[in-house]
């Protein structure tokens, strides 16, 4: 099979499952930005500091949604199909969280803070995943089958 040189054979995958992973992170537009964007609103019996650590786990969780579609199209790109709890393993573990920033206003006579969530993913790190899933796939397959023999 013909491969690119900036890729690498990953052994021991069976002929069907073959894939190619760019190990080269510097490919033109491997890597993403995406942001996460929440607003909360601060009670009386609030601190600034506690309405900013909720507005930032907001913001991420909305940044993780955002991850979660790129990852699920980047799969379906490629004829994969993952169930919906494996692609947010998958986007929790890849996204890099680079920036938060904080924006105080008044709202309504109450004081909003709205956090912003900055953070990169690398479709490298996605194939790296991939990758990861298949081997452990063929291992667990290895091992039932030794199991299966030592049953028999």
């Amino acid at each position: 099979m013909n491969r690119p040189a900036s890729s690498k054979f990953v052994p021991g995958l069976p002929a069907d499952d073959d894939i190619d992973t760019q190990t080269n992170s510097s490919t033109p537009n491997s890597v993403k930005i995406y942001d996460g964007v929440a607003n909360c609103t601060m009670n009386d019996a609030d601190t600034i500091k506690n309405v900013k650590i909720r507005a930032k786990d907001l913001a991420q969780e909305n940044l993780i949604k955002k991850v979660a579609d790129y990852v699920d199209g980047f799969l379906r790109d490629r004829l994969l199909t993952f169930p919906d709890d494996e692609i947010l393993s998958i986007a929790n573990e890849i996204y890099h969280v680079t920036d938060v920033k904080y924006d105080v206003f008044n709202s309504d006579d109450n004081l909003m803070i709205r956090a912003t969530v900055l953070a990169q993913i690398d479709d490298n790190d996605i194939m790296n995943c991939l990758v990861r899933f298949f081997k452990e796939r063929i291992e667990f397959k290895s091992q039932i089958e030794d199991l299966k023999r030592q049953i028999a």
